[in-house]
């Protein structure tokens, strides 16, 4: 969950908040900043420092002291580096891939998170 805790540092709402995948995959978080839009923001994550960018930026000792200053700037700083994007840009590839060759489990979970969602931010 550091991944949600970043974007809220960095002044996101986070309505929703998912992981697709079990020791790596993809994640999406629906989020809005003030009375903007609800958009999406995806990236992938690993199990380790090596696969994962938030383990490699945040050791264990300093995601567990949350209370500490210098650590509520970097968990800020990371999530600014994220960009929402509309709900069509990231349900586009999917629904190519669908017509192409079909979606996997994880895309097809990705799909129905992301149609619910957005009806929801109608």
């Amino acid at each position: 969950m550091g991944y949600k805790l970043a974007l809220e540092a960095a002044g996101w709402k986070v309505h929703a908040y998912q992981q697709f995948g079990d020791y790596s995959g993809t994640w999406i978080a629906v989020v809005s900043k003030g009375t903007g839009p609800r958009e999406v923001i995806r990236d992938t994550y690993g199990s380790c420092g090596l696969c994962d960018t938030f383990t490699a930026e945040f050791s264990y000792p300093d995601y567990e002291d949350d209370a500490d200053w210098d650590f509520q700037r970097r968990l800020k700083e990371f999530g600014e580096r994220y960009t929402a994007l509309s709900f069509e840009h990231e349900l586009m590839p999917l629904y190519r891939e669908m017509q192409d060759v079909g979606l996997d489990c994880d895309e097809e979970e990705r799909l129905e998170f992301l149609t619910v969602h957005r009806a929801g931010a109608a």
